[in-house]
């Protein structure tokens, strides 16, 4: 019976997560039962890798499903090996022959799956970690900068992630009739996300920006009844500005007022920007 797309990608992907370090291991029987088209595009690939003829299979002599050893035996009426499976279960069944290719099986491997992603997404090859559990396929332009891929084991779970946005593989990889697919809306989804330090760092200069202005604001308001008093008393701008500095409009967003001194520089200032 064939299985359906998402299951192939599923069990692929969890038979994965469940052996790793060590390889996944896939009977030839087992295969049978996906598309054909996908097992050719896994295997042309290298996702699928031949792999060690399996030393125990599921015995096909009874109902009972058991796990048992094979054991292999040259016979000399026999052109080729002889498989089969001692029954030591209380059926006793004796000996049970077995089609030697129930033994032929594939190996999957986190990497080999890593560098089939990253083809898929135009990335890689990918390069381990230290510790190997993740693997960097390469960067991707998002809407806010470039976004680190990489595959990575997490609680023993397979994450694609995406500068540091994470989500599990298995809801974005698929098979497409034939192929293996990977949603690349939601890849990209990811990629154009803000990172919090990223907004956080926009909201930070969005109050400089805004702080800027009003001191700038408050700087001219000082200098204009500066202006004003100077015309109306002809007093001189030492004794303006001390007569401003205990003024409201010399008061800082925080509170604080500003010093007479203080007050001086800022006339000073916008005086030589005047006659600039």
């Amino acid at each position: 019976m064939t299985i359906d797309s998402f299951s192939i990608a599923q069990v692929l992907v969890e038979r994965i997560e469940a052996y790793y370090p060590a390889g996944a291991h896939f009977l030839l029987s087992e295969l049978r039962g996906w598309r054909a088209g996908v097992v050719a595009t896994l295997t042309g690939s290298g996702v699928l890798q031949p792999a060690a003829h399996a030393e125990a299979v599921v015995c096909p002599g009874c109902d009972w499903q058991c796990h048992k050893r094979v054991s292999v035996r040259k016979m000399a009426a026999a052109p080729v090996p002889v498989a089969y499976i001692s029954c030591d279960e209380e059926p006793d069944h004796g000996a049970i022959f077995i089609d030697v290719r129930d033994r032929v099986q594939y190996r999957a491997t986190l990497s080999d799956l890593s560098g089939f992603i990253a083809k898929l997404l135009k990335l890689g090859p990918p390069r381990a970690s230290a510790s190997g559990a993740t693997l960097f396929l390469g960067s991707m332009g998002g809407r806010h900068g470039v976004r680190e891929v990489s595959i990575a084991l997490d609680a023993g779970r397979v994450h694609i992630r995406i500068g540091r946005q994470s989500l599990p593989l298995v809801e974005v990889l698929s098979c497409d009739r034939e192929t293996f697919a990977i949603d690349k809306k939601r890849i990209y989804q990811l990629a154009h996300r803000k990172l919090a330090s990223e907004t956080s760092s926009r909201s930070d200069r969005s109050r400089q920006q805004r702080r800027s202005r009003e001191i700038i604001a408050r700087n001219r308001a000082i200098f204009h009844e500066a202006k004003r008093q100077r015309e109306a008393t002809g007093e001189s701008w030492s004794r303006i500005a001390a007569t401003l500095a205990i003024w409201p409009l010399a008061l800082t967003n925080t509170g604080r007022k500003l010093s007479a001194a203080r007050v001086r520089r800022i006339i000073s200032d916008l005086l030589r920007l005047e006659r600039e």
